[in-house]
């Protein structure tokens, strides 16, 4: 359990045991509850998808939960999605702790106990931060909403997904990134 600190620092968040999953949202650390297999395969198969992509390109590098980035240093905020993508030109800025800006792509896996005004907060947050791309997935109903600063688009299992913002060249069918990995296609 963590000690409420009021108005907690980055660097507080940082020094919590590693079995602390938490987030910093406008200097307060929220624990983050673990989430349950569907969660975490679901997200495994979204990256096993675009992983490769990203790699085969030389676009920059993808992360996976657990990796938090700084979204905001005043108040301070870290956010920590289940997926994520930084282009190439900006892993110089990478030190070694939380990533300092928002990931190019933030990927969030809606789980059943997630308030829509947190995930929406979480939206808000990347895009004001920065984030050229944020996919939030409903597994329930097996689908993905995409927001952009510009506009945002609701796409199901059979939509393919061929415009991205952050992940330029990415054509892939959406049930690709919904099935669960291991499931029999």
């Amino acid at each position: 359990m963590v000690e409420h600190i009021a108005s907690a620092t980055i660097d507080d968040l940082w020094a919590l045991p590693s079995d602390v999953h938490a987030e910093l949202i406008r200097g307060e650390i929220v624990e983050m509850a673990p989430t349950g297999t569907p969660h975490g395969n679901l997200s495994a198969s979204i990256h096993l998808v675009i992983g490769p992509f990203i790699k085969a390109n030389k676009l920059g590098k993808s992360y996976i939960a657990e990796t938090g980035f700084i979204l905001f240093d005043n108040p301070p905020t870290v956010r920590v999605p289940d997926v994520a993508f930084v282009r190439q030109d900006r892993l110089n800025l990478d030190t070694g702790t939380f990533f300092p800006g928002p990931p190019d792509l933030a990927v969030e896996v809606v789980s059943p106990s997630d308030r829509a005004d947190d995930i929406n907060g979480k939206i808000n947050q990347y895009l004001e931060a920065g984030t050229l791309e944020v996919w939030v997935v409903y597994p329930s109903d097996r689908s993905m909403m995409i927001f952009t600063p510009d506009e945002t688009r609701r796409l199901t299992g059979a939509d393919q997904l061929d415009r991205s913002a952050a992940l330029p060249g990415l054509s892939v069918q959406v049930s690709a990134l919904l099935d669960y990995y291991g499931e029999e296609q």
